[in-house]
């Protein structure tokens, strides 16, 4: 069974271990919170599978996302075959144009100790109009479990609770499908998660003094202070706001060419110092050469934008305006980069306009060429991606060109979910490839400098009141800032 010493991640097996320990589990939808970054889904497959086969029997475990570029099936695979060692178990994947009968799933289902069910909400509820979701929630839903990811979104109970969550009108048309899938498995006998770093009112009972939402959601884990995970986070930097009058402000040429060309020269740097200390150290000291010699030098950064521009007070500045200027201003020699939007992806060479490669929507192969520690493409251009998680660990900059105006909740507050989800993209802790517990065993000087190089990110946001209120609500619950770091770790 896999273990960690990732402090996060111990507090998530742990609620996870006694919420398995408890007889009244089965009646509620157990909710997961915790920061992004905090190894929620990598949890899922490397753990919480495993535990519910051996502890509760469960032979079908869907595992439900918002969109299908969220789902990973490399990453799920290999956390499998760690986890189900011993059994003979299948990933089905039925999202994305692959299907397979009903007779075909039940097949799988009784032919394994286990099967993985892996699909998208677009999926599930076409599946409500058949014979699929009544066989999973009432006819073996006893030895079935459904987790779904980025719970924050789509879960309202009604259309009325929609409203009040986030602000949204005009919902009369809402369905609760989500909710209503729950309600049905749940009675049938199904387990029922979700995870989020964002949870809504309704998930976190604050409805319930208005006496509105369900009281079916249960937020099983306490929230813990980023500050206390400082060594498993991404740290930012301090964050600049930026005044745009428009999209022919040359401020927008400059932001582009300084994150084109900070990647190139931060990462040349970063070679150089590294050459340095491996050319300085002792001949003896062995185990600090293997280390600084696996490092990874690649960072990449975050561009996020509208899909058509609007002239408000502080402007949105649109994707095809954005792709004109990279087309024209970015020359870092070699340097490639990404538009991803929901047609699909297209990949450039700097200097180049005709995109040397390109995917379909809904791929997610531009998450891979990011990850891809050889692959030169260095930057990504988005509309909405990054609303939800996705997995991009070297991410070090982001320049935010969406003003992202704020709807508000029941209370008044604003409702800065996207927002917030967002900055979260740069969480994920990055030390070049190298773990926690091998940089510790370098010389502290190396040690400081590593993370300071690497494990660093900043961002550059449209100067709003939304924006800047969502800095410091990040600050102060979803993110740890390299000054806090260094006043805690490094004084």
């Amino acid at each position: 069974m896999y273990t960690t010493k990732n402090q996060n991640q111990r507090h998530l097996i742990r609620a996870f271990d006694r919420l398995l320990d408890n007889p009244k589990m089965q009646e509620k939808i157990n909710v997961f919170t915790a920061t992004t970054g905090a190894g929620k889904t990598h949890l899922v497959f490397n753990n919480f599978v495993r535990k519910l086969y051996d502890k509760k029997g469960i032979k079908a475990f869907f595992y439900q996302v918002p969109q299908l570029e969220l789902l990973d099936q490399r990453f799920i695979e290999k956390s499998l075959q760690e986890s189900l060692q011993g059994l003979k178990w299948k990933i089905l994947n039925v999202s994305g144009g692959n299907s397979c009968t009903l007779s075909e799933m039940k097949d799988d289902i009784d032919s394994n100790d286990i099967t993985v069910i892996l699909c998208t909400d677009a999926w599930v509820n076409f599946q409500t109009r058949n014979s699929y979701i009544k066989y999973y929630c009432e006819e073996i839903s006893e030895s079935v479990a459904i987790w779904r990811d980025e719970l924050h979104y789509g879960s309202s109970s009604s259309a009325e609770v929609l409203e009040m969550n986030n602000g949204t009108k005009g919902s009369s048309n809402f369905k609760g499908k989500l909710f209503r899938l729950f309600k049905k498995a749940l009675k049938g006998g199904a387990l029922c998660f979700g995870s989020t770093a964002t949870p809504t009112n309704e998930i976190s009972q604050v409805f319930a003094a208005y006496g509105l939402g369900t009281d079916l959601y249960n937020v099983v884990t306490d929230w813990v202070e980023p500050i206390k995970l400082a060594g498993e986070m991404k740290w930012m930097s301090d964050p600049v706001p930026v005044s745009i009058s428009g999209v022919d402000d040359p401020k927008i040429n400059d932001l582009l060419q300084d994150m084109a060309w900070s990647l190139y020269y931060e990462e040349k740097s970063n070679r150089e110092y590294i050459t340095g200390q491996l050319n300085n150290l002792d001949p003896l000291d062995v185990d600090s050469r293997v280390i600084l010699e696996k490092i990874i030098y690649k960072k990449t950064g975050y561009v996020k934008v509208e899909n058509h521009y609007s002239s408000k007070e502080i402007p949105n500045i649109d994707i095809h305006q954005i792709k004109k200027k990279m087309h024209e201003i970015i020359k870092p020699p070699g340097f490639q980069w990404i538009v991803s939007t929901k047609n699909g992806w297209e990949l450039y060479e700097a200097g180049d306009v005709t995109p040397i490669e390109r995917g379909k929507a809904g791929s997610n192969g531009w998450l891979a060429l990011l990850n891809d520690p050889d692959h030169p493409v260095r930057m990504v251009i988005v509309v909405l991606k990054g609303n939800m998680g996705i997995n991009v660990e070297n991410l070090s900059k982001g320049l935010i060109l969406r003003s992202s105006d704020n709807l508000r909740d029941i209370e008044g507050k604003r409702v800065m979910t996207n927002q917030v989800q967002t900055l979260g993209r740069f969480n994920r802790p990055y030390r070049g490839g190298l773990e926690n517990y091998e940089i510790q065993k370098l010389p502290r000087d190396i040690q400081f400098e590593i993370y300071k190089r690497m494990n660093v990110f900043d961002i550059k946001y449209v100067a709003t009141d939304s924006w800047k209120e969502t800095i410091q609500v990040y600050k102060e619950k979803y993110g740890v800032t390299d000054r806090d770091v260094y006043e805690h770790y490094f004084k």
